[in-house]
């Protein structure tokens, strides 16, 4: 099925299509696979060569501030659709993928955000944590890693497991400065502003009670 609008000149165009397979596509004349083993066809697709025309927006227009638009991925442990299964411990609740063009086709994703679930569910818990990932050099294909994750609990964990003494890569890197600091961070409650005194080589935390920077001397390793 082609649905076509008529242009400014009046010129009758080709808008989106559903194909045999009930995809629809807008912006292309045939479903284009992405990801891994040969890719999968998503059943809704947008493609152009402008840089606008490939945006989406979405938007809400109220007088409350309390809402806004949502895009929202929904999981169910259950295979039909309308029915219920609890979703389980570190289950995959959905996907934001990044993919790339490889002069061949579009494998990946490169990066990727995810939602999973951080503990047990039930009607009146709903743990959740949001992992950052990202596809290292030299992997073929793409496959994401963990890098940062965002427990249930509000912590931000760096990595999966321990570096080796002899690690190059997978480090939290801080600001410096060229010697001690004098400017006033701007205050978050409840949170400290940090850096390292190059010059002077010393970890540096601002104590926004005290209102003064505070140091502690390093030692090389």
């Amino acid at each position: 099925l082609q649905i076509f609008t008529l242009t400014t000149g009046g010129v009758l165009t080709e808008a989106a299509r559903f194909d045999s397979s009930q995809r629809l596509i807008m912006g292309g004349v045939a479903s284009q696979a992405v990801g891994n083993a040969g890719g999968y066809h998503s059943k809704v697709q947008l493609y152009s060569t402008s840089p606008n025309d490939g945006d989406v927006v979405i938007g809400t227009w109220l007088t409350a501030n309390t809402d806004g638009p949502a895009l929202k991925l929904l999981k169910s442990g259950n295979a039909t659709i309308g029915s219920h299964t609890t979703v389980v411990d570190t289950e995959v609740l959905g996907d934001v993928e990044f993919h790339g063009d490889d002069g061949t086709d579009y494998e990946g994703p490169y990066a990727q955000i995810r939602g999973v679930v951080d503990g047990t569910v039930s009607i009146t818990q709903h743990p959740g944590a949001l992992l950052l990932m990202t596809t290292p050099t030299g992997i073929d294909p793409p496959v994401p890693v963990e890098r940062v994750r965002v427990n249930a609990l509000g912590s931000v964990i760096i990595g999966t497991a321990a570096l080796a003494t002899t690690a190059t890569d997978g480090f939290l890197y801080i600001p410096t400065f060229a010697g001690a600091p004098t400017g006033v961070p701007t205050a978050y409650t409840g949170r400290s502003a940090i850096g390292h005194d190059t010059t002077n080589n010393r970890f540096c935390l601002y104590d926004p009670v005290s209102a003064i920077w505070q140091y502690a001397s390093l030692l090389p390793v």
